[in-house]
């Protein structure tokens, strides 16, 4: 009668990396997990692609870039759209080259595949840690870059036609409110706020509908000199104070989707580290006599 044994791995599974050091070994379990993990992957670096070609796309996000950017004096805001779709691509990429790394079974493509999530993993921390230290300064640059072109406003310009995109997107007036209005000349001099800033009966910025078109402009001519501080058909608050509402709304999701995605990269991380040590290993049997 003989007896079975694994061929130089008498020691077993101690390692304590999931499907590695001959827990599994190149098994279609470690392999269903590694792809389950890049296919999960892939669909989120489809998602981040989508979200920045919307971001260059769709007028109104093109409108406060072109603010932003424009108050700032570059590209910041603009290359952040783009660096969004890069990293997208370049995550897509990363997933499909780690199917092909586990479908060849190379230790040599196995490690670049670690590399590879190891330097997206140091993006994302390293991304997060500049947002955390910087934020206030981000968010002030950002305000007065804002309020910075609506010294420029003129009616008819691409820089009134951004901001009426905004306004009416946000439901905001100005920066920070009607009073960055102040000192701004209008064609009708009865006009204190664009006509955007008016609580509006419908979302087009080209074609605006306010609820009462004479009155809005009373009440932006009173807010700006301080004698009300709230109005029924005038905006009052500010458009970066509306986008900051928007992001605080959905921190929640955000937070979940950054820490769902570092998760995936760590155990992308360890499931790959597990079959680069498997990788190439003698599983064959030897017989014992007995």
């Amino acid at each position: 009668m003989g007896k079975r044994t694994f061929g130089g791995r008498g020691k077993g599974c101690g390692c304590g990396i999931g499907c590695g050091c001959g827990c599994c070994g190149n098994s279609a379990l470690c392999k269903f997990c590694l792809v389950l993990f890049n296919t999960i992957f892939l669909i989120s670096a489809a998602a981040i692609v989508g979200i920045g070609i919307r971001v260059k796309v769709e007028k109104r996000f093109v409108s406060l870039q072109d603010l932003v950017d424009h108050g700032l004096g570059d590209s910041t805001l603009t290359n952040a759209g783009l660096a969004l779709i890069g990293f997208g691509l370049f995550v897509v990429v990363v997933s499909a080259f780690g199917c092909l790394a586990v479908y060849r079974g190379n230790k040599f493509l196995i490690f670049l595949y670690v590399l590879c999530l190891l330097v997206i993993f140091g993006c994302c921390v390293a991304a997060a840690v500049v947002y955390g230290k910087f934020n206030g300064e981000i968010d002030d640059s950002l305000s007065n870059s804002l309020k910075k072109t609506i010294k420029t406003y003129k009616e008819g310009s691409d820089n009134a036609d951004d901001w009426d995109n905004v306004q009416t997107w946000l439901k905001c007036c100005g920066s920070k409110g009607p009073k960055d209005y102040t000192g701004v000349k209008f064609n009708d001099p009865y006009m204190f706020v664009p006509t955007t800033c008016c609580v509006l009966t419908n979302t087009d910025a080209d074609h605006p509908a306010p609820q009462n078109r004479t009155q809005c402009q009373m009440d932006a001519r009173m807010y700006i000199d301080g004698n009300i501080t709230s109005s029924h058909v005038l905006e009052t608050t500010g458009c970066f104070t509306s986008l900051q509402d928007i992001i605080y709304a959905n921190v929640a999701t955000i937070i979940g989707v950054g820490v769902t995605i570092a998760v995936l990269q760590i155990l992308g991380i360890f499931f790959a580290a597990g079959s680069y040590m498997d990788t190439g290993n003698d599983y064959s049997y030897s017989r014992l006599n007995i």
